[in-house]
């Protein structure tokens, strides 16, 4: 069993201006008493998805916005990827990490730790169906709200979270 999830994509932040709130090993080390670790992906997404189109960490100045989200299955993105057996597991779930403005990125590595961490250890270790789980920080209050996503009714691979 592998002792980390496995990162199926990580795109580069582009500037110097943003970075991912929080890497793999801390992930793996609060999931893997929740879940196997061999049923989970990981993909820290800055342009191979349209949330890019949405909200840009690097040019918004918007002061609520995604930062996690967890869900069942693989995302279909701008980009292919290569996932192995996952792509074939139906207990197959993905980690999406979107970047923050750097200058505050301790501060949701910190909230995502205190509250964001505890909600995704609940939601992963439910074995039913449910919709995904979007951990969105506000940069008002420093904190993270843990949410289930909205329904969406357009294509997937056009899936955007607020």
């Amino acid at each position: 069993m592998p002792s980390e999830i496995s990162t199926i994509l990580r795109d580069r932040a582009a500037t110097r201006t943003i970075a991912y709130p929080i890497g793999g090993a801390t992930l793996s080390e609060a999931l893997a008493d929740v879940i196997s670790l061999q049923n989970l992906a990981l993909y820290y997404l800055y342009d191979s998805s349209p949330q890019i189109g949405h909200y840009d960490p690097a040019k918004s100045n918007a002061e609520r916005y995604p930062v996690l989200v967890a869900r069942r299955g693989l995302p279909t993105l701008s980009v292919p990827t290569l996932v192995g057996d996952l792509a074939d597991n139906p207990e197959a779930r993905s980690i999406l990490i979107f970047p923050v403005k750097a200058r505050i990125k301790g501060r949701v590595t910190e909230s995502l730790r205190d509250v964001g961490l505890r909600a995704l250890r609940k939601w992963m270790a439910r074995d039913v169906p449910q919709r995904d789980l979007v951990l969105s920080y506000d940069e008002t209050t420093h904190s993270i709200t843990p949410k289930f996503a909205e329904d969406w009714d357009g294509t997937e691979i056009e899936r955007v979270y607020t």
